[in-house]
């Protein structure tokens, strides 16, 4: 699937350049967006920041003189942050773990001698900290402590990914129908030429004709359009795959082939946006863990508790993971049970009413809040199905 991507200097890794995706969406207040149609003040390709939206959804943002403010409603896409970066012309993806030796770092704040947004290769590491070495040769040494207040991304080049069997367009489809319409011409012909040598009967003839025209229906139908899922539908798929991989009850044990029957348990975190299934074997006391799965939600990407459960326990039972759970869509609105985030607070949405004022981490679904914050969670789950 061909992605569009744009490529804007990210100031919260010092100026460097970042991939932003480009969806079809909804902004948001404090998203990036890029005007996509000719507007009265807004040329095409021009990128702002939405600063509110107005009435009917109308999206408010500087426009490009930046001196106005632009309620006009336009055709944009919205820029959402990939884990892609370009260093030297060269893409690179951040990834957060621990580095190792050899390991090239980015950095996302300047400390002691560090510059934000350049890469250091990692030369040593001891109990106290670690020593980086520059494109031109300088060290630079730095405490643990340091290292974790400057928030520094392992960078790791981006891996060509064999790409997806290409699906057969409406065109190729009804291109081979027409050739097989050809074919089936052709060999009415030669029964008929041959029917003065051999004798062949007349059901023969209706059997490779029907025969045919199955596969030329067969052909029409796999061109007609497929419905493309929700993410409420892969939500449900995620569930049911769950459901039907621990097989028996309560959804506490599944089928390992390396270790016959295990128990399945679901460790959740919002706050890493994680989701890690550990298996233990079923039958024993024992707390070994034998495999894990782990599932993380994607930079930029809302985070849901069920397609990452999938995602883990597929992980950790050795099996494939579907393509529709790690590209599924993103929510397109906001509903009772979801969390926003706004100004530095999560809030769970509940319905309208007294109850739900914007208090003790609540607030209506048709707050100011909820329509002005960011959707971070649709998972719709308490807290004690889900830790904190």
């Amino acid at each position: 699937m061909n992605v569009n991507v744009t490529v804007l200097k990210d100031e919260t890794l010092g100026g460097i350049e970042r991939e932003y995706t480009e969806v079809k969406r909804k902004a948001r207040v404090g998203e990036r967006i890029k005007n996509t149609s000719q507007s009265f003040d807004l040329p095409v390709g021009y990128v702002t920041e939405v600063t509110g939206i107005g009435a009917a959804g109308m999206v408010e943002c500087y426009d490009a003189a930046g001196d106005e403010r632009s309620r006009a409603e336009f055709t944009y896409v919205v820029l959402e942050a990939s884990d892609i970066v370009r260093i030297n012309g060269e893409r690179l993806r951040l990834v957060e773990r621990k580095a190792a030796v050899g390991d090239y770092l980015v950095f996302s704040r300047a400390s002691n001698g560090i510059t934000a947004g350049k890469a250091y290769k990692v030369v040593d590491f001891d109990c106290d900290g670690g020593e980086f070495r520059d494109d031109d040769g300088d060290t630079r040494w730095q405490s643990h402590i340091a290292i974790n207040r400057c928030k520094a991304y392992v960078l790791e080049p981006v891996s060509s990914v064999q790409s997806a069997p290409v699906e057969p367009s409406i065109a190729d489809l009804i291109a081979i129908t027409d050739g097989l319409t050809d074919v089936v011409a052709k060999l009415t012909r030669k029964v008929t030429e041959l029917e003065t040598r051999v004798k062949v009967t007349e059901e023969d003839v209706v059997l490779i004709e029907s025969g045919v025209a199955d596969e030329i229906s067969a052909l029409k139908q796999a061109a007609e359009p497929v419905k493309e899922l929700t993410r409420d539908d892969m939500i449900e798929r995620a569930k049911a795959d769950v459901a039907s991989l621990c097989t028996q009850s309560k959804g506490k044990y599944a089928y390992w082939e390396q270790g016959g029957d295990v128990t399945v348990e679901f460790v959740i975190s919002r706050e890493k946006r994680t989701v890690v299934a550990l298996l233990r074997l079923a039958y024993i006391d024992t707390k070994k863990v034998y495999a894990r799965g782990i599932a993380k939600a994607a930079p930029g990407d809302v985070f849901n508790s069920h397609i990452g459960r999938a995602i883990a326990l597929r992980r950790a039972l050795g099996l494939g993971v579907p393509a529709e759970y790690t590209n599924a869509p993103q929510p397109s609105e906001i509903r009772v049970g979801d969390i926003v985030e706004y100004e530095g607070y999560r809030v769970v949405l509940g319905p309208d009413g007294p109850a739900y004022l914007y208090t003790n981490g609540s607030a209506a679904v048709s707050s100011y809040v909820a329509k002005n914050g960011k959707l971070i969670d649709d998972s719709r789950e308490s807290s004690e199905e889900v830790a904190e």
